[in-house]
């Protein structure tokens, strides 16, 4: 088959993340061109070599561009990822001879005018110029409600789970690796990564490091990634006095050595699709802690291979995150538990063949 892969970006995100690793198992059976419309390709040098990369502006000429180059490329599948790569490679193809996918990554909340006219405009899509694209949900929260909120006909759904390769390339010693990033061995280090937006809440972080700064000597917190409240979140650490031991890393192309390096993950999101850096913190053996929501309350099991917390609710994770402190046995518990829901279900290898078996159809 010839495969054709359209998104808005490739740079350290799940979805793109995503992507790259089943493209580069797909790759080997088939043609596979990826089609990026802005930023720079920070992950270009994670694509396996035999996969064709180009790039379209994302400007007003942007779905005439995708269309003549799927013209040119004339592939059997085209199969979107993200906002803009949904919306304008859905209308590209229209009345094209090739089967369409689309991934949804996430589900939608309306903060604004923008989140509630992209809304509408998937609601239009999927019931005029893309109706008979096949959806893949990331998980059931997403599945639900790509049905019951945009409206997509439940025989154009199909649930794929987000999934990693099996094991990841960092293979220095913990202790190297806090050395690399100034650590200390008898830190005790919290660690979040995540697009520094409003859905990833890294704010109820920062309000539950003044309960437990006392209570957790040699404490260091790490957030690690980019996005637009890069300074409002400084400004926050600075104002609750914690800034002395957080510390905001920007985006990384290598995450494991951080996973591989901390002591606790911690996810306050206000909403996901299903959180791949979760999969990424159950390989890493490292405890979870995450917010309470729909998509990743699908991987974690209160107690059992994580704790659950209720939404934006700071003290809760202050809590959550002494008690894991306070106990070596039950931090160790929960690792080797996540360890095993990922090794069980998430993996990338049967991801791929999973989506092979879909296009075939």
């Amino acid at each position: 088959m010839v495969i054709c892969q359209v998104i808005t970006t490739l740079v350290y995100g799940g979805a793109e993340r995503l992507l790259v690793n089943f493209s580069n198992i797909l790759v080997a059976r088939h043609e596979v061109h990826i089609i990026y419309l802005k930023g720079d390709p920070k992950l270009k040098d994670f694509l396996d070599t035999r996969i064709k990369l180009h790039h379209i502006p994302l400007n007003f000429f942007c779905a005439t561009n995708i269309r003549k180059l799927i013209k040119q490329i004339r592939p059997d599948i085209v199969h979107t990822h993200l906002g803009h790569a949904d919306l304008l490679g859905m209308w590209a193809c229209r009345r094209l001879n090739l089967k369409l996918f689309c991934t949804m990554h996430n589900v939608y909340f309306k903060w604004n005018w923008i989140d509630r006219l992209i809304f509408c405009a998937y609601y239009v899509a999927f019931k005029t110029f893309a109706r008979h694209c096949h959806v893949s949900a990331i998980s059931r929260a997403v599945s639900n409600h790509v049905r019951d909120k945009l409206g997509v006909n439940p025989n154009n759904i199909s649930i794929n789970y987000n999934a990693i390769p099996d094991r990841n390339k960092v293979e220095a010693s913990r202790a190297d690796l806090r050395r690399q990033l100034g650590l200390k061995d008898s830190d005790f280090v919290i660690l979040n990564i995540g697009r520094l937006r409003i859905q990833k809440a890294q704010d109820t972080l920062l309000k539950a490091i003044p309960i437990v700064r006392h209570e957790i000597p040699n404490l260091k917190v790490m957030i690690v990634g980019e996005g637009e409240l890069w300074h409002s979140l400084i400004g926050l650490s600075n104002n609750l006095k914690v800034d002395d031991i957080v510390t905001f890393v920007g985006g990384t192309s290598h995450p494991e050595m951080y996973m591989n390096s901390s002591d606790i993950f911690v996810l306050p999101s206000v909403f996901e699709g299903l959180p791949t850096v979760v999969l990424e913190a159950f390989r890493s053996s490292i405890p979870v802690i995450a917010s309470d929501i729909d998509g990743t309350n699908e991987l974690i099991r209160d107690g059992i291979n994580g704790l659950l917390f209720e939404t934006k609710d700071h003290q809760a994770l202050a809590s959550c995150i002494v008690k894991l402190f306070s106990s070596h046995e039950f931090r160790e518990s929960l690792s080797k538990a996540g360890q095993t829901t990922f090794q069980e279900k998430y993996n990338i290898t049967a991801y791929a063949k999973q989506l092979e078996s879909l296009y075939s159809k």
